[in-house]
């Protein structure tokens, strides 16, 4: 029954051929793919480690045969979804949608279920960049705060000069993720010609702008990313990694910036913690009446 549900969830969210089609090109040997996707408030939640993006990361160009968009889902986006209705749908439509935050892995084992790793925009970030210190491709960082990819950029290239990087902020973008002069941002992208697009506007602007520009942008890996550049550029302190797995990220965050995290963590986020508590609630007895049914 377990397998059954499973499938049906794959069926219900059509899984993006593109990510399904890059793993399975990945030496076999190396690469053991997860058949398992669960859901939470109704967002799809894939079940994959880091070693099998890892792997990904290698070879995008290759394997891919679609621009592939990689959500990296935390509670506080959980929170943007059911606050917008139409955000379930565009986080849906994407490639990839992996698990970040360690409440979000503690609610999943309540499910029953193993996620193999918590992986988040940094971890997505270090990839590409470790890629394209080796490959010599290039990463293209859109977003954040006045001045920041810009400065990210230039000092990646400093770091690792057989890369390429190049970072614009575009000014400002609206709830929606428009943009004026977008169609010279595309441009822009697809001149450069970078295998991975890291966008830090912030959900639900990064979504949804990602899902509208993807396929016109033409690069094979795009990914939200928040605060990453911040972190990366040494302008926002991350947590210890003591302290990311005892899950207490969230406090950290809040000290070190109470203007940006106070409200989220504090007041928006708990209802949809309690909210996705009921949902698992609800999904394991309809479970249990499955499995009776069967008897």
């Amino acid at each position: 029954m377990r397998e059954s549900l499973l499938l049906v969830l794959r069926w219900d969210y059509s899984l993006n051929r593109g990510i399904k089609e890059a793993m399975e090109a990945v030496d076999d040997r190396r690469l053991t793919v997860s058949a398992e996707i669960s859901e939470l408030l109704g967002v799809r939640i894939d079940l994959v480690s880091l070693k099998q993006l890892s792997e990904l990361f290698r070879c995008p160009r290759t394997s891919l045969s679609s621009p592939l968009h990689i959500v990296t889902l935390n509670i506080n986006f959980l929170t943007l979804a059911r606050r917008h209705k139409d955000l379930a749908p565009v986080l849906n439509s994407a490639g990839l949608v992996v698990a970040d935050g360690r409440i979000l892995l503690w609610l999943l084992r309540l499910l029953g279920l193993r996620p193999p790793d918590q992986i988040t925009g940094h971890d997505l970030f270090d990839l590409a960049v470790e890629n394209a210190s080796r490959e010599g491709t290039g990463i293209f960082l859109l977003g954040g705060a006045e001045g920041v990819a810009v400065s990210l950029a230039q000092k990646l290239q400093e770091r690792f000069p057989s890369g390429r990087f190049f970072g614009t902020n575009h000014g400002e973008f609206d709830l929606h993720g428009h943009a004026s002069g977008n169609s010279e941002l595309i441009t822009q992208i697809r001149s450069f010609d970078p295998t991975y697009l890291f966008v830090a506007l912030g959900c639900p602007k990064q979504e949804r702008w990602i899902s509208a520009n993807l396929s016109a942008a033409g690069v094979p890996i795009a990914v939200g990313v928040g605060c990453v550049f911040d972190v990366a550029d040494g302008r926002l302190p991350r947590a210890p990694k003591w302290i990311q797995l005892a899950g207490l990220e969230s406090g950290f965050q809040i000290l070190v910036a109470p203007g940006r995290y106070a409200r989220r963590y504090i007041f928006d986020d708990p209802p949809t913690v309690f909210a996705a508590l009921r949902d698992i609630w609800r999904q394991r007895r309809i479970s249990g009446t499955s499995k009776e049914l069967i008897r």
